[in-house]
């Protein structure tokens, strides 16, 4: 934990339950409360399907394993999840998530604002295997972008506008 004088201290991590392997997680504050909330992708599932992790952060330097909310409900099966990203696609002031699967496509999260998601079908879906996903003002209009890579038989990198749903897609290799 980051003491603000230029030191850290160890803090204990703790037993939350998840017999998963974690693949890097991302932080972002979904109910803003304040606290800093994290998402726990899961990397290859060597049983079957599972879940993804959604962890609530409590303020008392503790998470709880949220499981009444789609992100903790959906499966993931195959290759597991390899990137997140956390946005505010709408505008209306909380954080949205990406969730790049191997096999599974991208999930969309919109946050409902009361610590619930809906998953949202978007162009991700016709995009192939999005391998990551990035979020910007990439135009300088005041509203986030989301910047792609993806494989549908060869990498590609994409564009897409807030909102609108308009792709621009870029350089591709093999």
């Amino acid at each position: 934990m980051n003491e603000g004088n230029d030191h850290f201290t160890s803090v204990p991590g703790g037993d939350y339950g998840l017999p998963r392997k974690a693949s890097g997680g991302i932080s972002g504050d979904y109910d803003n409360d304040g606290w800093i909330d994290l998402f726990m992708p899961i990397a290859w599932t060597d049983f079957g399907t599972q879940t993804n992790a959604l962890l609530r952060g409590l303020g008392d330097r503790t998470f709880g394993v949220v499981t009444d909310c789609v992100i903790a409900t959906d499966t993931v099966g195959g290759r597991g999840t390899n990137a997140a990203a956390w946005g505010d696609w709408d505008g209306d002031g909380d954080v949205d998530l990406v969730v790049c699967n191997m096999e599974d496509g991208a999930f969309f999260y919109r946050n409902d604002g009361h610590g619930q998601f809906t998953r949202l079908t978007t162009i991700l879906d016709q995009m192939g295997t999005i391998i990551h996903a990035y979020w910007g003002d990439y135009d300088n209009d005041g509203l986030l972008d989301l910047a792609v890579t993806y494989w549908d038989g060869t990498y590609h990198t994409g564009l897409l506008g807030t909102r609108t749903g308009t792709r621009t897609t870029g350089s591709s290799s093999t």
